[in-house]
């Protein structure tokens, strides 16, 4: 009698274990099945490392959910560092350009470093905005959209601070025109740097 019981005992645990394999294979099956539900954070460094990502979720194979961040448009890693070294980087730029071709009309030199101060805020908002929310959009557009606004950035600060002027509209053009060139040069430097750092970190 002990003797069916427990091979009675022992057949039920044998099907418990069974069941419990087929439920496992079956959600593993499913989760096989299913798109993953998490997110990947990815930091590119250049141009190239997004267009090998784009290649990758166009392609037919399955990916998983990802979040796009951070072109290197950071002289640094750390924001405020990173405020402080573009207010520095403006601030002689503008002042330099004001004292060789004077086009910027003001009254006193310190509208000058507000002028710079409210241009960076706006100019590091826009981008950090494009860079982390719409990065597709500046290949999409050819980069048009990082020009206008810089463009913007440059703008608003007039309506805010009436002692700053330039006068004409080809004064602002051929400031914006030396200023971006200029800048653009100095922030591609460093951002050329910090990508040969990592490269030999790598390697």
């Amino acid at each position: 009698m002990n003797n069916n019981n427990h091979d009675d005992d022992k057949k039920e645990n044998e099907k418990k274990e069974l069941n419990q394999n087929q439920e496992q294979n079956q959600n593993q099956n499913n989760s096989e099945d299913q798109e993953p539900d998490f997110h990947e954070i990815f930091d590119f460094d250049s141009p190239e490392d997004f267009q090998r990502f784009l290649n990758e979720i166009t392609s037919n194979e399955k990916v998983k959910k990802r979040q796009v961040i951070g072109f290197s448009n950071r002289l640094v890693k750390n924001f405020y560092l990173n405020v402080l070294l573009f207010f520095a980087i403006n601030t002689v730029l503008i002042l330099a350009i004001d004292g060789y071709l004077d086009l910027i009309k003001h009254e006193k030199m310190l509208s000058l470093f507000f002028f710079s101060g409210l241009f960076t805020l706006f100019d590091i908002a826009f981008r950090e905005i494009i860079y982390r929310f719409y990065p597709v959009l500046i290949f999409m557009t050819m980069g048009i959209i990082l020009v206008v606004a810089l463009a913007l950035a440059l703008i608003i600060p007039l309506f805010i601070i009436p002692d700053i002027d330039f006068g004409t509209v080809s004064s602002f053009i051929l400031f914006f025109l030396i200023f971006s060139l200029i800048r653009m040069l100095i922030t591609q430097y460093f951002i050329q740097r910090k990508r040969f750092k990592k490269t030999r970190i790598r390697n």
